[in-house]
């Protein structure tokens, strides 16, 4: 439960990232900019008053680690929202990232 809720907190990194990558399509300083530049931030945050949250019920270390965990569901929302393809390279790379986790994990 513990990891569950810790992925929960890492998906406001990425919708942060979702937000401020969406705020760069438009205009510097129009309203939707800044709109959504604000819930950029907001996400982030949300994220680090739960990041504080989780820091007390999981130890550091595997916390840390699983936040590398942001870049593969990074992959996925750059290839559901903004159809970036999905590479042979970014498949290694999140296999990589996804072996570390699982290593780390189980000492």
């Amino acid at each position: 439960m513990r990891y569950l809720y810790l992925h929960i907190i890492l998906l406001l990194q990425v919708f942060s990232g979702i937000c401020l990558k969406f705020a760069a399509s438009y205009n510097f300083l129009s309203i939707t900019f800044i709109l959504l530049y604000a819930l950029g931030i907001f996400f982030l945050i949300l994220y680090a008053f739960f990041w504080q949250r989780i820091l007390k019920i999981m130890p550091l270390s595997t916390a840390y680690m699983n936040v590398s965990m942001v870049i593969i569901w990074m992959i996925f929302v750059g290839y559901l929202i903004w159809g970036e393809p999905i590479t042979i390279n970014k498949i290694i790379g999140a296999l990589f990232v996804i072996t570390g986790i699982i290593i780390i994990n189980k000492r």
